[in-house]
């Protein structure tokens, strides 16, 4: 993905951590102020975890709020990471640790297990004969714990009938389009 976004079920406040072009933590925040229209209040520059990094504060103000903003900035080797939190200045002492939490909670991910993860991937398959989605997809070796995921990504129902020739997907490790 481009950008992970977080919210509390609340809904009053919102967090985005994505990756910015620039070439350092310095330019990386005029970026993101002028992206986003912010003004900022204070800057500090630290460490998080041991890589540099930059805390903004900022207000962005339109005709209809204002939200306070906390922007960090991580630089590991030619990458800069940023979290972006915003909330309401009302809820602004509430999340501030959140944000601050969360972003020093950034570290390089070295786990093989999870560096070494091979996607999923949606295979295309072709119905021989007329059966219901359920039987097409355990023809397909689909397992029965996945049928109702699969009928969303089909977006049919389990129990309705599939012409013969009609192309459903499945999710698998490998791509290709065959006939069942």
């Amino acid at each position: 993905p481009q950008q992970v976004n977080m919210a509390p079920e609340a809904g009053d406040a919102s967090m985005i951590f994505s990756m910015v072009q620039a070439t350092s933590l310095e330019d990386a925040g005029n970026k993101l102020v002028e992206k986003y229209g912010l003004k900022v209040t204070s800057a500090q520059n630290g460490k998080i975890n041991g890589f540099d990094a930059l805390r903004v504060l900022a207000t962005q103000t339109s005709e209809a709020q204002e939200l306070a903003v906390i922007i960090h900035l991580i630089k590991d080797g030619n990458n800069i990471y940023d979290f972006i939190a915003a909330t309401t200045p009302q809820s602004f002492s509430k999340y501030e640790s959140v944000a601050n939490t969360v972003a020093r909670g950034f570290e390089r991910l070295t786990d093989p297990a999870r560096l070494n993860v091979e996607p999923k991937r949606i295979q295309v398959v072709e119905v021989r004969t007329s059966k219901t989605l359920r039987d097409a997809l355990g023809s397909s070796g689909v397992a029965p714990d996945t049928m109702e995921e699969h009928a969303v990504l089909n977006g049919m129902e389990l129990s309705e009938k599939v012409p013969a020739g009609t192309l459903i997907k499945i999710i698998s490790s490998n791509a290709a389009i065959t006939r069942r």
